[in-house]
């Protein structure tokens, strides 16, 4: 049986581009010419065009040429008849597709990548040069393929193919996870899986990738990969910002949850239960702190003071969290717990950051450097809630708000042992950490750090809100030039919203004149700071009090013949305030009569 077509490939290090030869002129021109055959339709209009990702291209027996491509329409007068066809050339996005009469007269030009795999290709028909490190091959020398791989597995045994890459790759993966019951086919998607688990970045990209894998893998490949990559809960990946909506997607997140008897060696892994990352075996040991003698001090009495109105039973101590892994970088506290062997974790240590601690310390004497949480007492009562109720929730919450009640009133209280909550899946040690976002609206807890601002930080305030104000009024100046400019044009509000722009210049009005009466208000604490300092170094002297007015007031009829006499003369009721401070003269004695 005479072949229609024959079927041949450019191997390159990405795809297989396939190059197909047909036999039947007639079944040739259809594919270019036709409507609906492959290359060109009638649109709504009825009007005939090419596809936006194909072209054809006629060579005449004249030695003419017509050509169509992507979109173009198709004038039918012109286009060249059957008969008149010598050869056509048709490409896609799937490759190329050609008849000849003569096809030797069709020439292949390729070049070469260091692995022998093809790096460019072009098809021509007729005379062409050949370009620089292109060489000329025939239809034959492209790849035969054997037609039971449609699925195009010869490409993982060539080298230099991503196809052979990836092969590799799994190979190692397998090897290295001891995952040594899985075939080729089987690795490749356990390899495919270990780039999803690679992705994932949040606690709802967790969720996502846990339910795409399942439709597209099978439970066996995703469960060892997920031992392999340690991927066994939302909460390692949960970000400081989802900590808000975990109630609400918890039922979600825990159908994924990856249980500790399906996971290889998990009582050597850590898994975080609240909004915790993943950490070794143990508690890193704490590092040098960078810390002051008095930060330290600092930490240390409010520690002290902590203990003494709550009572905790483990250490609390200072570590550089940066040392840590994932989202524990960023935790201002974390409760460190191991399992105690039936499945709840058993807390040994509580660790604060030590920059955390700077902070609060600096905040101390500089207060108008606002930082958040505010108080080094509120992240330590969150991690105390911790010993109590393991996950984040009302309950911790709760808790949390009650510690730090009892910190305030500064007490010797303690709270009730009620023993360390179950977790499920608890392994050898767990974390709970606390970031700048788990915190609550606890400003009043102050005590003792509240200290007066001195006359040089409150100079800093000025500048600082000096510098702002100055932006801003750059800021309004720009916003009400383009706002005058753009009035003028015709149109404009199809191009700018005037209400938008009306709304944003209000709103920086408004910023403007909070830093203005900031400023004000700065500036006369300033001005009465030097006052008072210009007296105690006996530059001026101190202000007198005033009169008491009330002990010298005059008997009635007196003050109302003083009221009447104003009226009457008014340069002396203009000078009354200058005569009632002089000495009163004696009057003279009239002699008798």
């Amino acid at each position: 049986m005479k072949r229609k077509y024959e079927t041949r490939y450019f191997v390159t290090d990405v795809a297989s581009v396939p190059v197909v030869r047909v036999y039947s002129k007639t079944e040739m021109y259809r594919q270019a010419a036709k409507d609906g055959w492959g290359v060109v339709y009638r649109d709504e209009t009825n009007t005939l065009v090419c596809d936006e990702d194909s072209s054809a291209n006629f060579y005449m027996k004249n030695g003419g040429y017509y050509g169509i491509s992507g979109n173009d329409e198709v004038i039918t007068k012109e286009m060249p008849k059957q008969p008149e066809c010598a050869a056509i050339i048709v490409s896609d996005s799937c490759g190329f597709t050609y008849w000849a009469e003569d096809i030797s007269r069709v020439r292949f030009f390729v070049s070469y990548d260091e692995n022998g795999l093809i790096d460019s290709y072009r098809m021509e028909y007729g005379d062409s040069p050949i370009y620089d490190g292109e060489v000329e091959i025939t239809f034959e020398d492209l790849y035969e393929r054997a037609d039971e791989d449609w699925q195009e597995n010869y490409r993982a045994e060539i080298p230099g193919t991503i196809e052979y890459r990836n092969k590799q790759e799994a190979n190692k993966l397998a090897e290295e996870s001891g995952e040594t019951w899985m075939d080729d086919k089987q690795r490749e998607q356990f390899r495919r899986v270990c780039h999803r688990i690679d992705r994932i970045n949040r606690a709802w990209d967790f969720w996502v990738t846990m339910q795409s894998l399942e439709y597209d893998f099978d439970k066996e490949i995703i469960n060892a990969a997920r031992k392999f990559k340690k991927c066994y809960t939302f909460a390692q990946y949960e970000q400081p910002q989802e900590v808000a909506r975990r109630e609400e997607l918890m039922e979600l997140y825990e159908k994924y949850a990856l249980a500790v008897e399906d996971a290889t060696e998990a009582g050597a892994e850590a898994m975080q239960m609240a909004s915790c990352a993943r950490t070794s075996k143990a508690a890193p040991a704490p590092s040098d702190t960078t810390l002051t003698e008095e930060e330290v001090k600092f930490f240390n009495e409010t520690v002290a003071r902590v203990k003494y109105s709550v009572n905790v039973n483990v250490p609390i101590e200072v570590m550089d969290h940066e040392q840590l892994t994932g989202t524990n970088k960023e935790a201002l506290g974390i409760c460190w717990a191991e399992d105690d062997g039936t499945g709840k974790p058993r807390p040994f240590k509580i660790t604060i950051d030590e920059y955390f601690i700077h902070e609060c310390y600096v905040a101390i004497e500089k207060p108008y450097m606002k930082i958040i949480p505010e108080t080094l007492e509120q992240v330590i009562a969150h991690e105390i809630a911790h010993l109590h109720v393991w996950r984040h929730g009302k309950k911790h919450t709760e808790l949390t708000l009650h510690i730090c009640s009892l910190i305030e009133k500064g007490e010797p209280h303690g709270l009730e042992n009620s023993g360390a909550a179950p977790a499920r899946g608890a392994e050898q040690v767990t974390t709970a950490a606390m970031h700048s976002n788990n915190t609550h609206d606890l400003s009043s807890i102050r005590g003792e750090r509240k200290i007066i601002m001195t006359k040089t930080e409150y100079t800093a305030a000025i500048e600082a809100d000096l510098t702002a104000a100055n932006a801003l009024c750059a800021e309004l100046r720009t916003l009400r030039n383009f706002k005058k400019i753009a009035q003028t044009i015709t149109d404009a509000d199809k191009m700018v919203s005037f209400e938008t722009l009306d709304k944003t210049i209000t709103g920086k009005e408004a910023e403007l004149q909070k830093l203005r009466s900031a400023l004000d208000k700065n500036r006369r604490i300033v001005k009465k700071l030097e006052e008072i300092e210009a007296i105690e170094t006996g530059t001026t002297d101190a202000p007198k009090p005033k009169k008491n007015t009330a002990q010298d007031k005059p008997a009635g009829g007196e003050a109302k013949g003083k009221k009447s006499a104003g009226k009457k003369g008014g340069t002396k009721a203009a000078q009354g305030k200058a005569n009632d401070a002089a000495p009163e003269q004696p009057k003279a004695e009239q002699p008798a009569a």
